[in-house]
């Protein structure tokens, strides 16, 4: 007898499947509990990677520091409760020599939110050891709703070593002026930043951080990076100018009586700043000359070894409103123009000419034998109708004929062509305790004349010899 199969046929076997279905609920039941478990898990991870479990009362490490303060502070944190807090985690220290951080508030973004500008450096422990190679942070951070978050980081910027290299921004930070120099209504920051290579060699740049509209208008930005030198010092940038017409400046002091000496003015046009005027104070330099085509020279003292950072050195020339710079790596002593045109350079152990748009050595201490060579220290410059070129030096006088040059033993300071082609000079003789002395010279003879002495001369000519002594 055949058994047809009927649709109760799985039926036949009941126990099988109320099995099968007891262990469908026990699979799903764990997978459930799985993802679950892993869903937890990847909230905690997410939760401790974006807001790290601290204890605000503790000192993080210094690496931890920005991320701690993003936790820590309140929605209502003022400027003195974030300085409060970096304090008691050892990061800020005042004291009279040096201000080791700082916090500002700031309208440095578009959308109105509160924002400070953070400074803080190691432990205050370390910072004593820490001065050539402070390691500093500068970040902003903004308050966005209930929460705060960094929205700038300086150590993620870098600069151009010399070799081509990049260097970090971890450095000392200094906050030089807060002002719109770009005309957005934004606030602009003029930083300074410092840095060591861990010895006494310190390097400087200037930066200008902005968030005027580029391609993102929220985006804080450097419009301005000048690397610090002789020329250009990293102690003396400011923002000037009344509200509205506010500019950027630069000023050189001469470091030897706090005056200064130039000062270049730049305005923002469009997206970067432009250098729009340069200012000489004349009565500051050295020496000083006007050449044919318009151009007036200066030359100032160079630095001096107490902070050759702090004064202008080598030639300026100031042309159509404009100011250049010429690398002159010594001491330049005297400016003098010949008839011709041409600028004679007194500088270091030589004399340089600039003639035709050229520059040339004149005559130095190589290729040339004079039987006291430290006259080539030249300390004045003078011309005859004739063509001659009389050169004052320490211990000798000299002139050159276009052909040969000729010594004299006078010592000499300043000259003076006399109307008859005859030479002036003051100086020390060599053997008075006193300044001494006017000597003049006539072909290859000279008289020498002390100050109080009566001179052979006309009255005119009296008061150009005295003048001598200035």
């Amino acid at each position: 007898m055949t058994t047809e199969p009927t649709e109760n046929t799985t039926m036949t076997f009941p126990h099988k499947r109320n099995a099968r279905v007891k262990l469908r609920t026990i699979a799903l039941t764990f997978a459930v509990g799985a993802l679950a478990s892993v869903a937890i898990l990847a909230l905690h991870f997410s939760s401790q990677t974006q807001s790290p479990q601290v204890s605000c009362s503790e000192k993080p490490s210094f690496e931890q520091t920005t991320p701690w303060l993003t936790a820590c502070l309140s929605a209502t944190a003022s400027a003195e409760d974030v300085e409060q807090m970096l304090v008691a985690w050892g990061r800020i220290r005042h004291d009279s020599d040096l201000d080791w951080g700082g916090v500002s508030p700031v309208h440095l973004l578009p959308d109105g939110n509160l924002q400070f500008v953070i400074r803080y450096y190691p432990d205050s422990a370390v910072l004593k050891n820490a001065f050539w190679d402070p390691q500093g942070k500068l970040v902003v951070l903004q308050r966005d709703t209930q929460h705060w978050r960094v929205v700038f980081d300086a150590s993620t910027l870098e600069v151009e070593r010399a070799d081509g290299t990049a260097e970090p921004y971890t450095w000392m930070y200094n906050l030089l002026s807060t002002r719109d120099v770009t005309g957005d209504g934004l606030d602009d920051l003029l930083l300074e930043l410092h840095y060591s290579n861990g010895s006494h060699l310190t390097l400087g740049y200037i930066t200008v951080l902005t968030a005027h509209p580029s391609h993102d208008h929220s985006e804080l930005q450097v419009a301005f990076l000048q690397k610090a030198n002789s020329v250009a010092p990293i102690d003396n940038y400011r923002f000037v100018g009344a509200e509205g017409t506010p500019v950027f400046q630069s000023v050189v002091w001469l470091d030897y009586n706090d005056e200064i000496a130039i000062t270049r003015t730049f305005s923002f046009e469009g997206d970067s700043f432009a250098l729009a005027k340069e200012d000489i104070d004349l009565k500051l330099c050295r020496s000083v000359a006007t050449t044919p085509d318009g151009s007036l020279w200066c030359a100032f003292d160079g630095p001096r070894d107490t902070e050759p950072f702090r004064s202008p050195v080598g030639l300026y020339r100031v042309k159509d409103g404009q100011v250049s710079h010429i690398n002159i790596p010594t001491l330049i002593h005297v400016l003098k123009v010949a008839p011709d045109g041409a600028l004679y350079v007194g500088a270091g152990r030589g004399v340089l000419r600039y003639r035709m748009d050229q520059w040339e050595t004149w005559v130095s201490l190589d290729g040339h034998e004079f039987d006291h060579v430290l006259f080539l220290f030249p300390t004045d410059l003078a011309f005859a109708s004739n063509g001659d070129v009389w050169v004052a030096g320490i211990f000798s006088l000299t002139r050159f004929d276009g052909k040969t040059w000729t010594q004299y033993d006078i010592n000499a300071r300043r000259l003076l062509v006399a109307p008859d082609g005859s030479l002036w000079t003051e100086g020390w003789d060599g053997h008075s305790d006193s300044d001494c002395c006017f000597t003049h010279v006539t072909g290859n003879t000279w008289v020498t004349y002390t100050y109080s002495a009566t001179l052979p001369v006309s009255e005119d000519l009296l008061n150009k010899i005295h003048e001598l002594r200035h």
